[in-house]
């Protein structure tokens, strides 16, 4: 009962598994006992990047207010260091709220009070409902609470350089009305409101090592990022395309940032990326990276 099966794949994978261990085929799932040679079985290529240690702090407690360093401490994300054990968490989440999430400033009236109750609200959006769902996930993990999915028909209209449009979509999205976990994203770099005028990667993105980079590029992406798609021939995949929209004036701000990306991506061996400005709106210019 003990025994273990050993596969060897034409591309050099090991599989070992218990006789009744159930391998994915073109036939469906077989018992790993029932494969034979020269029969297909699907592996997973992905290996991941190497663990790398590192100390260093990516945040201090200097100048964020006694009651949210109090939070913080608590869920063991302050200090925070790159050996946390949350921080790839952490680099996922910035990556995706950078692409398709905000943060902005929420003013409240309360009752029988004539001052304004401030605090900041944390805002992620995505067509998928799925998504969302494992995004939440994500922030328990970190220790806060994100609100039901919201859904909504949107419809807009845009005028750009190539003519006007009326564009009805489905949103969803989610909120986390957490000063603490707010000013924590807000201490990591994250910009407030609209980003079309201010887009970097943060510091401690670009000196992280190399596994938490990936959690950075896997969220943003995942936001920013087209999805896998092949020509009209249905063969040849189309190059993934990372496209962002600015002022006209930030121009410069958004090459920058995308030079960052491809730097980034230069780091993992994907060394062919082309750069170049799109038409847009009358206020915002599109600049892409081809991938």
């Amino acid at each position: 009962e003990r025994e273990l099966i050993e596969i060897e794949t034409e591309s050099g994978k090991i599989i070992r598994a218990s006789r009744d261990h159930p391998i994915l085929t073109p036939n469906g799932m077989l018992e790993i006992e029932k494969i034979e040679k020269g029969d297909k079985v699907a592996v997973f290529h992905f290996d991941g990047v190497e663990f790398e240690e590192k100390n260093d702090v990516v945040v201090k407690e200097v100048g964020i207010s006694e009651p949210v360093r109090k939070e913080l401490v608590k869920r063991k994300l302050l200090p925070l260091t790159y050996s946390n054990e949350k921080i790839g968490i952490i680099a996922r989440l910035f990556g995706y709220i950078l692409g398709d999430g905000y943060i902005y400033l929420s003013k409240e009236k309360r009752r029988s009070r004539k001052s304004q109750r401030k605090r900041y609200i944390v805002g992620i959006s995505s067509k998928s409902e799925r998504d969302l769902q494992e995004i939440s996930e994500d922030i328990k993990k970190l220790g806060f609470k994100a609100s039901r999915v919201y859904t909504r028909e949107k419809e807009v209209k845009i005028e750009n350089d190539y003519g006007v449009f009326d564009v009805k979509s489905k949103e969803n999205w989610i909120k986390i009305s957490s000063n603490a976990l707010s000013s924590l994203l807000l201490a990591l770099g994250m910009p407030i409101g609209d980003k079309t005028s201010n887009i970097s990667i943060p510091k401690w993105i670009e000196n992280a090592p190399k596994w938490i980079k990936r959690n950075f590029l896997a969220g943003f992406f995942g936001a920013e990022l087209t999805k896998p798609s092949t020509l009209k021939n249905g063969i040849t995949f189309s190059q993934p395309m990372l496209t962002i929209g600015i002022e006209k004036s930030k121009r410069e701000i958004g090459i920058e940032f995308l030079k960052g990306i491809r730097k980034m991506l230069e780091e993992f061996g994907i060394k062919r990326n082309l750069i170049y400005e799109i038409k847009g709106t009358k206020k915002t210019i599109g600049l892409r990276l081809v991938i």
